[in-house]
């Protein structure tokens, strides 16, 4: 019920606590109805759940006020990964992007944050850093996902650093 509703009603952005000691949080904002959002919440899932140790996940979807969110997680990003391209098929930067999915890393300590960008950019650096891991690599294709992607796990709160 929450994911239909999230779908349809705004919901406010879930807190990001502080990343614990050693893991790497993988944080997913987009539109609760996106083919390419729905690729990368299910590639960061799946790398959460094979990697537990090392990796959780942040989620927040809205389909009403995504773009509100991006501006704010924009103005966090440090400048020195502002002009690094968002999305492989694009010379917009990220401080400039405006397509769903956002993908960003934080790390512990005092939340320094890895800008990712786009859906493609975070299946290239899924790729890149799982060579040779079958279940992420199938998730991994820089090409549009299929529509039927639209249809994902858009709860919101969501993801593993809720769970104990």
């Amino acid at each position: 019920m929450s994911s239909i509703l999230s779908r349809i009603f705004s919901v406010p952005a879930p807190q990001r606590p502080a990343v614990p000691d050693g893991k790497i949080r993988i944080c997913v904002s987009g539109y609760g109805m996106s083919h390419n959002t729905g690729r990368a919440q299910k590639l960061a899932a799946t790398i959460a759940r094979v990697y537990p140790e090392g990796y959780e996940t942040w989620f927040y979807f809205s389909t009403f006020h995504f773009k509100d969110f991006l501006e704010s997680i924009l103005k966090q990003i440090p400048e020195d990964q502002l002009s690094k391209p968002s999305c492989l098929d694009s010379d917009r930067p990220i401080s400039n992007h405006s397509s769903s999915p956002f993908v960003w890393l934080e790390h512990p300590g005092a939340k320094p944050m890895t800008a990712i960008g786009g859906r493609d950019s975070f299946c290239d650096w899924a790729a890149k850093t799982f060579p040779s891991d079958k279940s992420i690599q199938g998730l991994t294709s820089t090409r549009e996902p299929p529509l039927s992607e639209m249809f994902f796990d858009n709860a919101t709160p969501g993801g593993t650093w809720m769970k104990p």
